[in-house]
């Protein structure tokens, strides 16, 4: 079982029918779909059989009751609080007719609202053998007041790098920490021309042993106690690149609680990622079928 806390929200997703150019009217089409960093991975990990519970907050709002209406209807568990007088955060992307992301706006305010106690429930309901996931969106009180709950493994997404520092306060108290590149080096205060090793080395001394670090299409980094490994990414056709990193995190927490070690998860967490990469949005709703295709080719 594991329970995920962080955003649940609307996407607004646009994609542009060519090349995007900048300050000028673009053709292209728009369409809304569920969204939110903990909600993507909690609906990938529902899709490949996970017992799944998602902690959250939304506006008592027409938005936040569709929200946690759709929640249900992926098989996940919603434990999502309305608050009144806040409307629903959503994120809104456009992105060009390659799927690259050209401009996003993430209207968050809602988030910052949360009561840490909504995840109390939830998280008594946890052995030493499952796992928490804590996604960076919630506000840094929120996330020090979940942390200390929880008996059982703890992961983390750093979310954005204007985010990422939420953490800080406890590093020391997760079990693997997902990022990417730019999001590690504001999570460790590093300039641009700080190294992967550079980021490993604050990171271990932070008290984190275990690490999953993204850089785009190029090769994940994987900090594994004391090993440092590279793990190879195939090219591939990019329909939108909204949710990828999401579906990275729900593959690679899939096979680690399977008791797979980290090296083969995070390779799982890669053809989920490539499987969202597939489609328009950030979930595959037959991801389990598409898994086992992909496997067998």
């Amino acid at each position: 079982m594991i329970v995920v806390a962080g955003a649940a929200h609307l996407d607004r997703l646009g994609q542009t029918t060519a090349p995007s150019v900048l300050e000028k009217s673009n053709p292209g089409s728009f369409y809304n779909t569920l969204g939110g960093a903990a909600l993507n991975v909690a609906s990938s990990l529902a899709a490949l059989g996970q017992d799944v519970t998602l902690v959250s907050c939304v506006g008592d709002d027409a938005s936040g009751h569709e929200v946690i209406d759709g929640v249900a209807r992926r098989d996940v568990t919603p434990n999502i609080a309305p608050l009144p007088q806040h409307q629903t955060a959503t994120y809104t992307a456009i992105v060009d007719n390659k799927g690259d992301l050209v401009i996003a706006l993430a209207d968050m305010a809602c988030y910052h609202h949360f009561d840490p106690q909504t995840a109390a429930q939830s998280i008594a309901k946890l052995s030493p053998s499952d796992w928490l996931l804590i996604d960076a969106n919630l506000p840094a009180p929120a996330i020090a007041t979940i942390i200390p709950m929880a008996s059982c493994k703890i992961a983390a997404m750093t979310v954005s790098s204007a985010k990422a520092n939420r953490l800080i306060p406890v590093l020391d108290k997760v079990d693997i920490v997902f990022t990417n590149i730019s999001e590690a080096k504001a999570l460790m205060d590093l300039g641009g021309a700080a190294t992967t090793d550079d980021i490993v080395t604050g990171l271990r001394k932070c008290g984190v042993s275990n690490a999953v670090i993204t850089n785009g299409a190029d090769s994940v980094i994987v900090s594994n106690d004391d090993l440092l490994h590279e793990v190879a990414i195939q090219p591939q056709t990019v329909t939108d690149v909204t949710g990828a990193g999401d579906g990275m995190v729900a593959g690679c927490l899939y096979d680690l609680m399977r008791g797979k070690p980290l090296n083969e998860a995070v390779k799982t967490g890669i053809r989920v990622a490539q499987e969202i990469l597939k489609v328009s949005g950030p979930y595959v709703p037959d991801l389990k079928s598409k898994l086992a295709i992909s496997k067998d080719k």
